[in-house]
């Protein structure tokens, strides 16, 4: 039935072509699928509502994909450095409501195409989050040096792959000019 609606609605392309890259696509989705099952729940959901107040600052959040025990974030993509810092905020959060006696869950799991993030409980995370509101503030009254892909390739080069600093840069370097 999918696929005679994307058929219809022109987004693949004819005849066999068509039909192959749709079988492709539902292997695809059939196979996500079960490793999002897999990491979920049997629960339903919710979708939390809070007001979170730190220093000067109030955050009215509401998070989605919130278990018991784990908030669960997916994109049937490969995951870029955009997804894991939103991810990551979100989390922050989470715990630092969590902290302040909302009933939230400590564990977040961003689960994307190529990979599984999964950020635990941080104690420190209301300090974390003061960071971030800093940085966000000093983003609104001047353009800050923000370049997520280029600090990710470094990261990943650097703690992942155990490059030396001087080839993280050039991996860096490599990302950034494109």
């Amino acid at each position: 039935e999918t696929y005679k609606v994307l058929k219809a609605a022109g987004e693949l392309p004819h005849g066999a072509t068509g039909r192959s890259s749709h079988r492709q696509l539902q292997r695809e989705i059939d196979d996500f699928m079960k490793v999002l099952e897999s990491h979920s729940p049997a629960e339903e959901p919710s979708t939390k509502s809070f007001e979170l107040t730190i220093g000067e600052s109030t955050i009215k959040a509401e998070i989605a994909g919130v278990y018991p025990n784990v908030r669960i974030i997916y994109r049937l993509a490969k995951a870029k450095p955009r997804d894991i810092l939103c991810a990551f905020i979100d989390h922050l959060v989470m715990l630092t409501a969590g902290f302040q006696k909302t009933k939230l869950p400590q564990k977040s799991l961003l689960i994307c195409k190529d990979a599984i993030w999964s950020f635990g409980s941080t104690p420190d995370a209301e300090d974390k989050l003061v960071d971030y509101i800093t940085l966000f503030r000093q983003g609104i009254q001047y353009p800050l040096n923000f370049f997520p892909n280029a600090s990710y390739a470094y990261a990943d080069s650097l703690l992942v792959r155990k490059h030396s600093p001087s080839e993280s840069l050039s991996t860096a370097a490599k990302k950034f000019n494109g």
